[in-house]
């Protein structure tokens, strides 16, 4: 009988152990303004806090020259900024990363942007293969003390027009008009 009553209870304890982590949560989702996660087993959260990082979290830009596989720029981090990411994006991507910044983050990353822990003044970014005639942004993302994502800069350029080959002047008369048609020669 002893048997049975210690393998009914060591039943019960099995079960009551099965049911105690199927009732309640065991992941931290932690989720930001794009609806976007993070996740933690909460076995493994040892504490949960929350700090304060003063001022723009930021490394400002100002562009110096630009060329078709080279730039010149200026990039100075803010007092609270540790690191920041860098690279070359065009134009259309800054300007709508600029309307939707909590996006910054994910582009700067699909982007395959640098980090950087020291400015640049005057720094290169070289190797560039740009288009001719298309607007560019050199974009920089603070990263503060706790690696998170801070303020988001841009500065434009537009990249030269492609060269002009040969001789473009083209010399047209009109001999004759019609109701849908032009003779030219």
């Amino acid at each position: 009988m002893k048997k049975y009553i210690l393998a009914l209870a060591a039943v019960a304890g099995m079960a009551f152990n099965m049911t105690a982590q199927e009732d309640g949560p065991n992941r931290m989702l932690v989720f930001d303004n794009n609806d976007q996660y993070k996740g933690f087993k909460l076995e493994n959260v040892k504490t949960v806090e929350f700090a304060t990082v003063e001022g723009e979290i930021a490394a400002n830009l100002e562009l110096l020259s630009s060329s078709m596989t080279s730039l010149k720029v200026n990039a100075i981090r803010t007092p609270g900024c540790s690191s920041f990411m860098a690279t070359v994006i065009p134009g259309v991507i800054a300007r709508q990363i600029e309307s939707m910044p909590q996006s910054a983050g994910s582009y700067m990353e699909y982007y395959k942007a640098g980090t950087y822990t020291e400015d640049f003044a005057p720094g290169e970014v070289n190797g560039l293969e740009l288009d001719y005639g298309t607007e560019y942004a050199f974009v920089s993302l603070g990263i503060d003390m706790y690696g998170v994502y801070g303020d988001f800069r841009a500065v434009y350029f537009t990249t030269e027009n492609a060269p002009v080959l040969g001789n473009p002047k083209v010399d047209v008369q009109v001999t004759g008009t019609g109701l849908t048609t032009l003779d030219l020669t």
